[in-house]
């Protein structure tokens, strides 16, 4: 799995999950009579502790990402209601006009979906569409 040097929310969960899971292979092995009774014993699972923190550090950086996107939603969110209210208040034909209507239903939807970048890019789009109006 390539990952650029700024890694996206999934790649983040996918390396998150790849080691979680060779980790959970490791305390296997560890809790294990083979395991124990490895003279690498000890680094081993000094090895799985530090692991395990990395792991941990890993979700934190993702969900750091996901606030990140959560963040430009809230924006995207602030803009497109600052727009409708411009051209709701300056134009009476925006309550029938349809690409209007269709932009907001979408905008709504992805709130509702609560996914951030539809978020963005819906209210995007509505911005877009109001500022044509």
């Amino acid at each position: 799995m390539p990952i650029d040097v700024n890694p996206s929310l999934p790649e983040i969960d996918e390396l998150h999950d790849d080691l979680k899971a060779y980790e959970v292979l490791l305390a296997a092995y560890l809790a294990s009579p083979a395991g124990q009774g490895d003279p690498n014993y000890v680094p081993l699972a000094k090895a799985d502790i530090q692991l395990n923190l990395q792991i941990y550090n890993l979700s934190v950086a993702g969900l750091n990402i996901a606030a990140a996107n959560a963040g430009q939603a809230v924006d995207a969110i602030n803009s497109a209601t600052a727009a409708l209210n411009k051209v709701v208040q300056q134009k009476a034909k925006i309550a029938t006009d349809l690409k209007i209507v269709q932009a907001a239903v979408s905008f709504v939807t992805a709130i509702v979906s609560v996914n951030p970048s539809q978020i963005i890019s819906t209210g995007g789009s509505l911005v877009s569409t109001l500022n044509a109006a």
